[in-house]
């Protein structure tokens, strides 16, 4: 999917190489070595935003309208946390492949959960 966005070489893989940080724990230096620094920052950049969007739940719980500034809150510290606009580009293709995925799915709270973060972050 980011592959087809023709966002460069670095993109792509940054892209596959985005979750490295969960099972490598010298990833930097392996990744500049074996690829580059733009590489790199790219998957420092998701690792920021995969963190920032596990902390930053809206709250279920809210009316409509706190829900919304809740939302549109994590929206705009997603844009202004990342320094590179290819990393926002890499996390949405990212959650479209898991929307797909989890379409296949048989229904869960787990799934609505998902599906109503990705409505409320990233679809606007």
């Amino acid at each position: 999917m980011v592959n087809e966005m023709d966002l460069l070489a670095d993109a792509v893989a940054a892209a596959i190489l985005a979750d490295i940080s969960s099972y490598c724990g010298h990833w930097q230096e392996t990744v500049t070595e074996q690829c580059n620094a733009t590489v790199c920052e790219l998957i420092k950049g998701i690792d920021e935003v995969q963190k920032l969007t596990q902390f930053a739940k809206v709250d279920s719980l809210a009316t409509p309208e706190e829900r919304a500034q809740q939302a549109e809150t994590m929206r705009k510290m997603l844009l202004a946390m990342v320094t590179d606009i290819r990393v926002v580009l890499i996390k949405l293709a990212m959650r479209t492949r898991t929307m797909q995925y989890i379409g296949s799915q048989e229904d869960s709270p787990e799934k609505r959960a998902l599906a109503k973060e990705t409505l409320d972050i990233f679809a606007p």
